[in-house]
């Protein structure tokens, strides 16, 4: 399997935030991750260069909702590039800021993924997605647009 070339996608749709890294029935505590949903036209083609793409179907019917990537955002190495925007001003993130992602009120997200390829020694392989870089853009309330040029 060749390794698929870095993502970047703009307008970017992102769900079910753990930036956090909280534990729970479906994550190991630590983990930091979000699902990226992949437009329907794309997820055959994304799926087919090895990516990992999965398909939520609703529970009672059992109809398709979206596709989407699981993304780690680890910073084992050196971490993802974040930065948010806020009022016309942008801010790097660290890895001590990036818990607040998962509760902020987003207007966009433009991001790049890498893969990363992975083989067992069972013969199994397939791609695991890393953010790369990040911007996210708040949605700025009235408030924020009136005092916002006011912060350092």
């Amino acid at each position: 399997m060749e390794k698929p070339a870095n993502l970047v996608i703009e307008s970017a749709v992102i769900r079910k935030r753990n930036f956090e890294g909280r534990g729970d029935d479906y994550n190991a505590e630590g983990q930091r991750n979000f699902r990226l949903v992949i437009p329907d036209e794309n997820a055959q083609e994304l799926s087919d260069q090895g990516w990992n793409v999965k398909d939520v179907c609703a529970k009672e019917t059992g109809e398709h909702i979206y596709y989407y990537i699981l993304v780690k955002v680890s910073y084992k190495y050196f971490g993802p590039r974040i930065n948010v925007i806020s009022n016309g001003r942008m801010y790097a993130w660290g890895e001590e800021d990036v818990a607040r992602i998962d509760s902020l009120d987003i207007e966009n997200v433009d991001l790049e993924i890498s893969a990363s390829h992975w083989e067992r020694s069972n013969g199994k392989e397939g791609i695991t997605a890393y953010l790369r870089e990040m911007y996210i853009t708040l949605k700025d309330s009235k408030l924020s647009e009136k005092y916002g040029a006011m912060m350092d």
